[in-house]
């Protein structure tokens, strides 16, 4: 073994790993990571960049490949030889990449598919070639392909493969253990379930059901458009303007009493007005909902300032997000985000955007979580996130039961503020036959639930209907909509709030907002910063909203057919084949495409749903997978005739 002292967050930490994890970093062999490029073409966020990825090297791997031209690596060889030069990465299928050593010819190699762009089985290693090297620095060339390099070897040629990072360990459990987990409960019960079913929305939201999102950052502060966007919102016809008020590395936007504050608040707050108050203030001259897009699972200040309340790996890594620390909502990071979304409410804001997964999905093995989970369950952390381990299934349905918990108290600590107020919470991974989190529970603590036009369309549900190379539009349109509906229905029909971006033309935006309106939800146009206020693209696309909303106000989904989604059995199968888990969502996905094509309503029924009740006026239940039901679950259909 061999030990290595590097610096996180501002703490030495011992990282203990085999000799491989230098590659034995002689004269003749070195390791180097995606992420760390020398040069990239061309510049700019929309290409490739550093992503968290639980499973590459270093937990980070580079995404947005294909959208570069070139990217270039430097190294340093000592000795002259004959070296292999390998990459780990991940690719959905066999790719051609094209690549080369210093200013040398292009060469394209073929490298295998791996079957998926991230998750533990998506990462191996293939050798691009082989080259005579000199002693001294080489650049490595590679253009941009559809694949997610992850690092690379340059080794002495004829070297073994790459066995690098060590595969996690499956932990031995004791019969003692094995038979306490199967005694402890495997979901916590909902006890806000009748009180989420009866939430009721503000007229701003259930007699308009659209908005303005915008992204208007720290970039933006020296601009008109700044302190002109509620006006500019107000014109086109938005009732609602979505805007950030925390950058993703921590900074608030208004003077917070916890964490750090941005520098240029203190020069744009006039008469004790800051930044934050004064869109609010705004946005109310104009008409407008005020909807205050929080960051809330980064926060870099606040990790230095509490390192202990970081979210760390099984290895002890610290757990980021585009290079920016996680905190743990075990820890009193919790506390203090619901201090900052209660300042946010008082300076006017009339909701609150919770984006992205709210925690490392994988879960955290911080101290704060390793006290919670035995005080919840009596049982030890995991060893390692690997989804065979009964004891780490258990682990994941702990850290969303502790998730949602802490959600709802946020939530009512806001209403009991302001009644109207909005939690809009997302759940933007829906539908999903791989991750086990976030399930739709995460529905029922939110007013509204957050999801994003394209989600249904993105997760292979078509290819598990056998329609992959002959997926009609007609079905693709039907997986959109299940999208969205999905995220509806689990918050007992509320309208979710669905964000649309990136469409080209006025024709696209009108006829995306329409679909949306039309499904019972709230279509949130994302307005580029650059065009605002772009009339010709967006004014059709709210009239036609706000029109479509009319018929739509305070109403909900009928339920005379009722289709489950069977989560649950998905969490039971997940260390199963590819092939099982399709046997529960495929079912799911025809019989939603064919009572959609016959103009049949249809309602989706989440777990929790199921284990809460079945609505008196249900004619029809549709169970994919009944043999996975649950005890509650069945005592409800029971008692459903």
């Amino acid at each position: 073994m061999q030990s290595l002292f590097i610096q996180l967050l501002g703490i030495p930490v011992l990282l203990t790993c085999p000799l491989f994890a230098m590659q034995e970093l002689s004269s003749t062999s070195i390791m180097f990571e995606a992420e760390g490029y020398a040069e990239c073409s061309p510049k700019g966020h929309d290409v490739a960049r550093a992503h968290d990825l639980p499973w590459a090297s270093a937990r980070t791997g580079l995404i947005r490949f294909p959208a570069v031209e070139r990217i270039t690596w430097r190294f340093e060889i000592a000795e002259a030889e004959n070296y292999d030069i390998w990459i780990r990465y991940a690719a959905k299928r066999e790719v051609s990449v094209r690549w080369c050593v210093d200013t040398g010819i292009w060469i394209e190699t073929s490298v295998p598919g791996t079957g998926a762009f991230e998750g533990r089985g998506a990462w191996d290693w293939t050798k691009l070639g082989s080259f005579e090297l000199n002693p001294r620095g080489h650049e490595l060339h590679l253009a941009g392909a559809p694949i997610r390099p992850d690092c690379f070897l340059v080794q002495r040629a004829g070297g073994e493969k790459p066995d690098w990072p060590p595969a996690p360990v499956l932990s031995q459990h004791s019969s003692e253990l094995l038979e306490q987990l199967s005694a402890t409960q495997a979901r916590t019960r909902q006890d806000w379930m009748r009180e989420s079913a009866s939430i009721e929305l503000p007229a701003w939201i259930e007699e308009t059901r659209v908005g303005l999102h915008t992204r208007l950052s720290v970039a933006w502060t020296d601009k008109p458009l700044f302190t002109q966007a509620e006006a500019a919102a107000a014109k086109l016809g938005a009732p609602a303007i979505v805007r950030h008020v925390k950058s993703m590395n921590g900074e608030c936007f208004w003077p917070s009493t916890w964490g750090s504050v941005a520098a240029w608040v203190a020069d744009a707050t006039i008469e004790g007005v800051d930044p934050v108050a004064a869109m609010a203030e705004r946005a109310g001259q104009e008409g407008l909902a005020f909807i205050a897009y929080y960051r809330h699972q980064e926060d870099r200040p606040l990790a230095q300032e509490h390192p202990d309340w970081v979210c760390r790996d099984h290895a002890g890594q610290v757990i980021r997000r585009s290079g920016e620390p996680r905190l743990c909502f075990h820890s009193p990071f919790a506390g203090a985000t619901l201090g900052r979304l209660l300042e946010l409410e008082e300076r006017g804001a009339v909701g609150i955007y919770l984006d992205e997964s709210h925690q490392p999905l994988e879960g955290c093995w911080c101290n704060w979580s390793r006290a919670a989970f035995q005080r919840e369950t009596g049982l030890p952390l995991p060893r390692a996130p690997l989804i065979e381990d009964p004891l780490y299934r258990r682990f994941l349905a702990f850290t969303e039961d502790s998730l949602v918990r802490e959600l709802w108290r946020w939530r009512k600590a806001l209403r009991k503020r302001n009644s109207d107020f909005v939690l809009m919470v997302s759940t933007h991974r829906q539908p999903n036959l791989t991750d086990p989190l976030p399930t739709l529970r995460l529905a029922t603590v939110g007013d509204v639930v957050k999801t994003e036009f394209a989600s249904g369309a993105n997760t292979g549900l078509l290819d598990i209907t056998g329609q992959a190379t002959e997926a009609t539009q007609t079905a693709r349109d039907a997986m959109l909509a299940l999208g969205w509906i999905m995220s509806r229905d689990a918050a007992f029909g509320r309208p979710a709030h669905v964000w649309i971006h990136a469409l080209a033309g006025a024709a696209r935006w009108k006829a995306a907002a329409a679909a949306v309106v039309a499904a019972g939800c709230v279509a949130n146009l994302d307005h580029p910063e650059q065009s605002i206020p772009d009339s010709a693209a967006f004014s059709e696309a709210f009239a036609l909203s706000r029109e479509l909303a009319i018929p739509l106000a305070h109403s909900r989904p009928v339920a005379d057919i009722l289709l489950h989604l069977p989560e649950r059995a998905r969490m039971a199968r997940l260390h199963e084949s590819q092939s099982a888990r399709e046997d529960l969502f495929g079912p799911l996905a025809l019989a939603w495409q064919a009572l959609l094509g016959a103009h049949l309503p249809a309602r989706i029924l989440s777990d929790d749903e199921l284990e809460f009740e079945i609505p008196s006026e249900t004619q029809l239940l549709y169970l994919p997978a009944p043999q996975y039901l649950e005890p509650g679950q069945t005592a409800v259909i029971k008692r459903f005739k």
